[in-house]
């Protein structure tokens, strides 16, 4: 450890929840499950509000930050007026939720910076066979004290986070920025390099191999470098939950949660952290999600919208409303993180998203299934002219061949009478 004064120095990496990773039925599905849900979850992307909710508590809390009341990326209410999310995705068996949650904030970071229609899936994959690094990362927390914060006394003002993406065992988000813009990575998307779950048990593979050389003509996007965007300073207000929001505004944040139980039976509704949101130690936040919204209800006060990688059969269409505390919001504090400087690549504009609705070649799910259409109806229209024209030509020819026939018996005959 470092003295005080510098901050406690952690190893740490996120994704490694085994029960979270066995048990749950949710995310052992086929492809074709896969899609079914991927597709129903892109129809419903609007989250409404549900009727049921956790059966833990928490400490809820009403701001006043002058902000809007109600705020998705993930949906038309934002400042773009519509989606910059791709649909949800499934991290399956694989403690890969760091490496999820990185494409999907380089996805919608990509969308903010180059004002695009719709958010192009990036490949979780790369990040899981590519980001090896072994990084340690100082974490400033203006809003903490010498004893703490509220939930967690183990919290500084400075701490050092030491860590190493190890694929399927697990890593941080920060770390897979770190490794995209230090070592200029053209990120792919999931067609160009899809998901595997299988190595659950096995560390990524050397960045050097030749899975981690994209040429131009196969990246999808790019980023220059990542930001710890709550933390650093306090001057606006000392109430983190107030700057998160503030900063939320901008872009969609990867961040990080206890998903201890009941988090992996959430099905709806608003859900409120276990054990009254107090984190015992920083062992209590073990899962990264991203930050995509939040709001204000009558009865539940502030809470956070969340985009997770189990699924959308998980939760609410695989989104969470999570319970905003005056505490550290389950551990949402503790890792707010963003790319910065996203830009697009030249296959952006020829890659599907990962189910759901689809941008291939700029054209909508609708569109493509009306140039299918228009294209069967012509194939079947021309095979049915075809083969009139046929038909015609055999009955022409066999009318031929019967008059052919014919005049040789006649002639035949002819040449027997006489």
């Amino acid at each position: 450890m470092y003295a005080k004064s510098v901050g406690h120095e952690f190893s740490y990496h996120m994704g490694v929840n085994e029960r979270h990773l066995t048990s749950s039925t949710r995310r052992r599905l086929s492809p074709q499950q896969l899609v079914d849900q991927e597709v129903k979850s892109a129809r419903s992307r609007r989250l409404v509000s549900e009727a049921s909710g956790s059966t833990a508590t928490g400490t809820s809390t009403v701001l006043s930050s002058g902000s809007s009341e109600y705020w998705n990326w993930c949906d038309t209410d934002n400042s773009f007026s519509y989606s910059v999310c791709s649909s949800v995705k499934s991290q399956q068996n694989c403690g890969s939720c760091w490496a999820f949650a990185a494409a999907d904030a380089i996805e919608t970071a990509v969308v903010i910076a180059e004002n695009a229609s719709a958010a192009v899936s990036l490949s979780p994959q790369q990040f899981l066979t590519c980001s090896t690094l072994e990084t340690t990362q100082t974490f400033d927390y203006c809003w903490a004290s010498d004893n703490g914060v509220d939930g967690a006394t183990w919290m500084e003002q400075e701490i050092k986070w030491e860590s190493q993406n190890n694929g399927c065992n697990g890593g941080m988000t920060h770390g897979a920025f770190i490794d995209a813009a230090q070592n200029s990575w053209g990120l792919v998307t999931e067609l160009t390099m899809p998901y595997d779950d299988s190595g659950s048990s096995s560390v990524a593979s050397d960045n050097s191999s030749s899975a981690c050389s994209i040429s131009a003509n196969e990246t999808a996007a790019s980023i220059t470098g990542w930001e710890q965007i709550v933390g650093a300073d306090c001057t606006a207000s000392s109430n983190c939950t107030i700057l998160l929001r503030s900063a939320l505004e901008k872009q969609p944040i990867a961040v990080a949660i206890n998903s201890e139980d009941p988090f992996g039976d959430y099905a709806g509704g608003f859900y409120n952290c276990p054990n009254d949101g107090d984190l015992s130690s920083k062992d209590d936040v073990n899962h990264a999600l991203l930050l995509v919204g939040y709001g204000t209800d009558a009865t539940e006060g502030d809470y956070w919208i969340l985009k997770n990688s189990y699924g959308s059969s998980w939760g609410a269409s695989g989104f969470m409303k999570l319970v905003a505390d005056s505490k550290v919001n389950c551990g949402l504090n503790i890792f707010p993180v963003i790319p910065t400087g996203a830009s697009a690549g030249v296959a952006a504009s020829t890659s599907v998203d990962s189910g759901g609705d689809k941008v291939f070649v700029g054209l909508s799910p609708t569109a493509w299934i009306a140039v299918a259409a228009v294209t069967t109806i012509f194939t079947m229209v021309s095979t049915a002219i075809g083969m009139l024209v046929s038909n015609r030509r055999i009955k022409t020819i066999r009318k031929q061949n019967s008059a052919m026939y014919a005049a040789r018996n006649q002639n035949n005959a002819q040449n027997a009478a006489r």
